[in-house]
Protein backbone atom coordinates (compact mmCIF):
# COMPACT_ATOMS: atom_id res chain seq x y z
CA UNK A 1 0.00 0.00 0.00
CA UNK A 2 3.14 2.43 1.00
CA UNK A 3 4.58 1.97 -2.59
CA UNK A 4 1.60 2.22 -4.79
CA UNK A 5 0.70 5.69 -2.79
CA UNK A 6 4.15 7.27 -2.79
CA UNK A 7 4.11 6.16 -6.69
CA UNK A 8 0.68 6.88 -7.53
CA UNK A 9 0.14 2.90 -8.68
CA UNK A 10 1.96 0.19 -9.31
CA UNK A 11 3.37 -2.72 -6.50
CA UNK A 12 6.36 -4.03 -5.35
CA UNK A 13 7.81 -6.89 -2.71
CA UNK A 14 10.35 -8.42 -0.82
CA UNK A 15 11.99 -11.68 -0.85
CA UNK A 16 14.55 -12.81 1.43
CA UNK A 17 17.59 -14.58 -0.27
CA UNK A 18 17.83 -16.99 2.43
CA UNK A 19 14.87 -18.65 3.88
CA UNK A 20 16.40 -20.89 5.73
CA UNK A 21 18.23 -18.19 7.53
CA UNK A 22 16.06 -15.27 7.82
CA UNK A 23 17.63 -13.43 10.84
CA UNK A 24 20.88 -13.35 8.64
CA UNK A 25 19.32 -13.17 5.05
CA UNK A 26 19.39 -10.74 2.77
CA UNK A 27 16.37 -9.11 0.61
CA UNK A 28 15.83 -8.62 -3.07
CA UNK A 29 13.48 -5.78 -3.29
CA UNK A 30 11.47 -5.62 -6.72
CA UNK A 31 9.31 -2.77 -7.95
CA UNK A 32 7.00 -2.50 -10.26
CA UNK A 33 5.91 1.37 -10.96
CA UNK A 34 2.88 2.42 -12.91
CA UNK A 35 3.38 1.31 -16.51
CA UNK A 36 6.79 -0.66 -16.04
CA UNK A 37 6.99 -4.06 -15.57
CA UNK A 38 7.93 -6.53 -12.37
CA UNK A 39 11.96 -5.54 -11.79
CA UNK A 40 14.71 -5.40 -9.57
CA UNK A 41 15.50 -2.46 -7.75
CA UNK A 42 18.64 -1.84 -9.60
CA UNK A 43 17.02 -1.62 -12.80
CA UNK A 44 14.89 1.26 -11.93
CA UNK A 45 15.77 5.06 -12.63
CA UNK A 46 17.68 7.01 -9.61
CA UNK A 47 14.66 8.92 -8.63
CA UNK A 48 12.76 5.21 -8.77
CA UNK A 49 15.14 3.85 -6.14
CA UNK A 50 15.00 6.37 -4.39
CA UNK A 51 11.18 6.23 -3.73
CA UNK A 52 11.15 2.63 -2.89
CA UNK A 53 13.58 2.89 -0.72
CA UNK A 54 11.10 5.90 0.83
CA UNK A 55 8.23 3.81 0.51
CA UNK A 56 10.01 0.67 2.59
CA UNK A 57 11.16 3.57 5.49
CA UNK A 58 7.72 3.98 5.27
CA UNK A 59 6.24 0.65 5.50
CA UNK A 60 8.87 -0.32 8.36
CA UNK A 61 7.60 2.63 10.41
CA UNK A 62 3.99 1.57 10.20
CA UNK A 63 4.36 -1.68 11.28
CA UNK A 64 6.80 -0.60 13.98
CA UNK A 65 6.44 3.21 14.55
CA UNK A 66 9.77 4.89 16.65
CA UNK A 67 9.31 7.70 18.61
CA UNK A 68 12.49 9.55 16.35
CA UNK A 69 12.98 9.60 12.43
CA UNK A 70 16.11 11.63 10.99
CA UNK A 71 16.45 11.81 7.46
CA UNK A 72 18.93 13.23 6.15
CA UNK A 73 18.89 15.05 2.56
CA UNK A 74 15.87 11.85 1.50
CA UNK A 75 14.17 14.11 -0.65
CA UNK A 76 17.58 14.93 -2.91
CA UNK A 77 16.90 12.82 -6.14
CA UNK A 78 13.14 13.08 -5.97
CA UNK A 79 11.16 15.84 -8.52
CA UNK A 80 8.62 18.07 -7.25
CA UNK A 81 5.51 15.71 -7.66
CA UNK A 82 7.65 13.28 -6.01
CA UNK A 83 8.44 15.44 -2.95
CA UNK A 84 4.82 16.17 -2.65
CA UNK A 85 3.81 12.88 -2.13
CA UNK A 86 6.29 12.32 0.27
CA UNK A 87 5.66 15.51 2.39
CA UNK A 88 2.17 13.82 2.39
CA UNK A 89 3.77 10.54 3.80
CA UNK A 90 5.31 12.00 6.33
CA UNK A 91 2.16 13.94 7.75
CA UNK A 92 1.08 10.68 8.88
CA UNK A 93 3.81 10.09 11.11
CA UNK A 94 3.65 13.17 13.07
CA UNK A 95 1.13 12.16 15.54
CA UNK A 96 3.96 9.60 17.37
CA UNK A 97 7.14 10.66 15.56
CA UNK A 98 9.74 13.58 15.91
CA UNK A 99 10.69 13.77 12.58
CA UNK A 100 14.00 15.57 11.41
CA UNK A 101 14.38 16.01 7.73
CA UNK A 102 17.87 18.10 7.22
CA UNK A 103 18.57 19.25 3.32
CA UNK A 104 19.77 21.85 1.31
CA UNK A 105 17.18 22.57 -1.04
CA UNK A 106 18.83 23.25 -3.66
CA UNK A 107 22.45 24.17 -4.87
CA UNK A 108 24.26 27.13 -5.74
CA UNK A 109 23.92 28.46 -8.90
CA UNK A 110 27.85 28.02 -9.63
CA UNK A 111 30.58 25.95 -8.52
CA UNK A 112 34.15 26.97 -6.16
CA UNK A 113 36.59 24.72 -8.49
CA UNK A 114 34.71 21.16 -8.09
CA UNK A 115 32.77 19.11 -10.89
CA UNK A 116 28.87 20.08 -10.97
CA UNK A 117 27.43 22.91 -7.99
CA UNK A 118 28.23 23.33 -4.41
CA UNK A 119 26.35 23.03 -1.41
CA UNK A 120 25.31 25.87 0.49
CA UNK A 121 27.24 25.56 3.73
CA UNK A 122 26.33 28.69 5.78
CA UNK A 123 22.54 28.35 4.93
CA UNK A 124 20.90 25.18 5.29
CA UNK A 125 17.66 23.99 6.12
CA UNK A 126 16.25 21.51 9.20
CA UNK A 127 12.67 20.64 8.77
CA UNK A 128 11.30 19.47 12.10
CA UNK A 129 7.95 18.34 12.57
CA UNK A 130 6.00 15.94 15.55
CA UNK A 131 7.23 15.08 18.57
CA UNK A 132 5.77 18.39 20.29
CA UNK A 133 6.82 20.81 18.06
CA UNK A 134 4.69 23.91 16.89
CA UNK A 135 2.70 23.34 13.64
CA UNK A 136 3.27 25.44 11.04
CA UNK A 137 6.27 27.88 11.87
CA UNK A 138 9.02 28.41 10.09
CA UNK A 139 11.80 30.17 12.29
CA UNK A 140 14.50 31.83 10.51
CA UNK A 141 15.63 32.62 7.11
CA UNK A 142 18.75 33.07 4.52
CA UNK A 143 19.42 35.50 2.82
CA UNK A 144 17.82 36.64 -1.26
CA UNK A 145 20.09 33.68 -2.76
CA UNK A 146 19.89 31.09 0.35
CA UNK A 147 23.30 31.47 1.02
CA UNK A 148 23.60 32.90 4.19
CA UNK A 149 21.55 32.41 7.38
CA UNK A 150 20.39 35.77 8.45
CA UNK A 151 17.56 35.75 11.10
CA UNK A 152 17.19 33.36 14.43
CA UNK A 153 20.40 31.56 13.03
CA UNK A 154 21.10 28.46 15.13
CA UNK A 155 23.97 25.45 15.06
CA UNK A 156 23.60 21.85 14.68
CA UNK A 157 24.18 21.83 18.55
CA UNK A 158 21.01 24.11 18.85
CA UNK A 159 19.41 21.30 16.70
CA UNK A 160 20.69 18.21 18.56
CA UNK A 161 19.47 20.01 21.88
CA UNK A 162 16.39 20.49 20.74
CA UNK A 163 15.82 16.64 19.84
CA UNK A 164 17.06 15.52 22.89
CA UNK A 165 14.66 18.07 24.89
CA UNK A 166 11.92 16.09 23.10
CA UNK A 167 13.38 13.10 24.07
CA UNK A 168 13.26 13.78 27.17
CA UNK A 169 17.44 14.02 27.46
CA UNK A 170 19.15 17.25 28.97
CA UNK A 171 22.22 17.60 26.82
CA UNK A 172 24.11 19.03 29.25
CA UNK A 173 24.51 16.13 31.53
CA UNK A 174 25.04 13.69 28.65
CA UNK A 175 28.85 12.08 28.36
CA UNK A 176 30.37 10.22 25.84
CA UNK A 177 33.01 7.58 27.17
CA UNK A 178 36.55 8.78 26.84
CA UNK A 179 35.51 12.14 25.32
CA UNK A 180 34.79 15.39 26.65
CA UNK A 181 31.27 16.00 28.25
CA UNK A 182 28.94 17.41 25.93
CA UNK A 183 28.02 20.45 28.20
CA UNK A 184 30.96 22.09 26.45
CA UNK A 185 29.09 22.58 23.36
CA UNK A 186 25.49 21.80 24.16
CA UNK A 187 23.84 24.20 22.40
CA UNK A 188 20.87 25.02 23.98
CA UNK A 189 17.34 23.50 23.04
CA UNK A 190 14.89 26.18 19.96
CA UNK A 191 12.29 27.18 22.14
CA UNK A 192 10.31 29.35 19.76
CA UNK A 193 9.39 25.84 18.40
CA UNK A 194 8.51 23.64 20.91
CA UNK A 195 5.00 23.78 22.05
Amino acid sequence: VTFSTLFGGGHAGLHLLDENDPLESGIDIVASPPGKRLQNVQLLSGGEKALTAISLMFAIFKYKPSPFCLLDEIDAPLDDANVSRFVEMLRGMLDRTLVVLGTEFGRTPGSQGGTGRDHHIFGFTVVMAGGGLKRGVVHGTTDPIGFHAVENRHYVTDIHATILRQMGLDSRRLEVPERKRLEIDHGRAISEIIA
